[in-house]
């Protein structure tokens, strides 16, 4: 494992590894911008033969797309069990074998899914190998085809990788010291413990230490943050139950579940980022250092308010101060206040234009935590807005806020609610007959591979929040097919979750593992999919 590069100390991170064997003690590059997380990525294994040959050819063996996609993390043991194969001409068996020994464990039969139509050269199938259960390391092979990636078959692959998916926060903590007892080969000293100075006025020096670092510089970006703790809430409040108080951090056994404690990392610098004569909240925490220099004992300077942080934040610490008023009342209430002063400022700086989407979210999550009029007026006010119900499916901020407000116990209209209702149902039940449709079970849009992955998580949250509100055996299958495509399981066998620097199918994409905001929104469907009992 590399060390933290966070800190300075190396320039490129390693992407999680999921499956047997393979514990996720991996810090990455969290940045919001993929373009900056160059060599964040690690690409994913895969059998080859036992010929000795050299390391540059197996790099390029490695980055040859196979013509036998599958779930390139892990199948769980119960579950059904499927590949796609995709090439000119298809074989009519194709089989299992132990990755460590290449022995055959199982045989099976290939079904025909698309035949080649005119102008086209590849046929598709799909074989299936649910009978696989026993634990361990696999990969398929068959004539004409080759090899797939290897893959993992385990108890519950759905609730290793979620928590693989929250231990990258952990290994990205900023301000503290990470021992080798919780962080491994990630562990480092404390960083950026001195005051910052802002970055318009440097002779005032402000206390900004905490939250995650965000990229190989080790910047922090508010919006990001707050995006960060908002979609982790969601995941949280979709099933508890999912999120237990033993993932291996300082904090696990203090009986508060771990996300959380996790989520107070993020929330605890939110509010230090908080200018306190305004209410507006600064838009990033920067590191000033030359390239190549230790980062860790460099000078950081606070960036100026924006809308965008400020409104992020603002919904972030309602709907934290909302779900952390059993833990701890008191924080809770500061989340509240703290949210509403960055409301204010939004509202007050807002343009003539009317308010953005994100006011909308935010002031949902303050009227569902305290039930004040202001916030209702401002809902209604959207409400009132002609292409309100048109866009309220395709906009984020819109849909969270809709999903918020019909969760929310405060007085609501009764027909807006039926009306939001109708709207997400039949957004929900667009993407299942599309997703039918579709030879892999899931709609992969996009002109590139992250545009693909977005796409995938939006169907995904959407599944996710109608199986919550109204339990769909159908979403909850659904919702598996599209994580099986996500991880890999598609034509192209892409694997959207790991990504794969120089790979011509992920163009250099990071991987959502390694992009911070959809790292925590796939929290969500596999919190839903635990919910089910997956």
């Amino acid at each position: 494992m590399m060390p933290f590069a966070g800190c300075g100390q190396s320039e490129g991170m390693p992407a999680a590894q999921t499956g047997e064997g393979s514990e996720d003690t991996g810090s990455q590059d969290l940045s919001d911008d993929p373009a900056a997380q160059e060599s964040s990525a690690k690409e994913q294994g895969r059998k080859v033969s036992a010929l000795s040959i050299s390391k540059e050819v197996a790099s390029m063996y490695r980055r040859q797309v196979p013509q036998i996609a599958v779930d390139a993390c892990a199948y769980s043991r119960g579950e059904t069990k499927t590949a796609i194969l995709s090439a000119k001409e298809l074989p009519s068996v194709c089989e299992v074998c132990r990755d460590d020994t290449d022995e055959v464990v199982y045989t099976g039969s290939v079904r025909l899914l698309r035949d080649a139509g005119e102008g086209e050269d590849r046929q598709t199938a799909v074989v299936d190998f649910t009978e696989v259960t026993a634990p361990g390391k696999y990969y398929l092979r068959a004539p004409l085809l080759g090899e797939s990636y290897s893959f993992a078959v385990e108890e519950d692959a759905v609730d290793t990788l979620l928590r693989q998916t929250l231990r990258r926060y952990y290994t990205n903590r900023c301000g503290i010291a990470l021992t080798q007892e919780y962080a491994g080969e990630d562990a480092h000293g404390v960083c950026h413990s001195a005051d910052a100075v802002l970055a318009s006025d440097r002779s005032i020096a402000v206390d900004v230490t905490g939250g995650w670092h965000m990229n190989e510089r080790a910047d922090r970006f508010t919006e990001t943050c707050a995006q960060i703790v908002a979609n982790l809430l969601i995941a949280y409040e979709l099933n508890p139950d999912a999120f237990g108080d033993d993932s291996g951090i300082p904090e696990s056994g203090d009986e508060i579940p771990d996300i959380l404690n996790e989520m107070l990392v993020g929330v605890k610098w939110l509010m230090k980022m908080q200018d306190q004569h305004s209410g507006g909240i600064y838009s990033a925490a920067l590191t000033e250092a030359a390239p190549g220099a230790n980062l860790a004992n460099a000078r950081v300077n606070v960036q100026p308010p924006t809308m965008e942080a400020t409104v992020a934040t603002a919904t972030a610490l309602a709907k934290f101060g909302n779900v952390f008023r059993t833990c701890d009342s008191e924080l809770a209430t500061n989340c509240l206040r703290a949210a509403d002063r960055a409301y204010q400022w939004v509202v007050l700086a807002d343009t003539e234009d009317g308010p953005a989407d994100g006011v909308f979210t935010a002031a949902a999550e303050l009227y569902r935590a305290t039930g004040g009029e202001e916030y209702r007026r401002m809902l209604e006010q959207f409400f009132e807005t002609e292409d309100f119900y048109d866009r309220v499916m395709d906009e984020p901020a819109l849909f969270q806020g809709s999903v918020t407000y019909l969760m929310t116990g405060q007085k609501i209209d009764k027909e807006v609610a039926d009306q939001l209702m109708k709207s997400l149902v039949k957004k929900a039940e667009e993407t299942a007959r599309a997703a039918k449709m579709t030879l892999c079970g899931a709609v992969i849009e996009g002109e590139n591979a992250a545009e693909e992955a977005e796409h995938l998580l939006q169907s995904m949250q959407l599944l996710a929040v109608c199986d919550r509100v109204s339990y769909s055996y159908e979403y909850t299958t659904l919702l598996s097919e599209h994580l099986h495509v996500l991880c890999g399981r598609n034509e192209k066998a892409c694997d959207y979750l790991n990504g794969s620097e120089g790979d011509s199918v992920t163009e250099g994409d990071p991987g959502i593992l390694n992009r911070p905001v959809d790292n925590a929104r796939l929290a969500a469907a596999l919190a839903m999919l635990l919910a089910e009992g997956y």
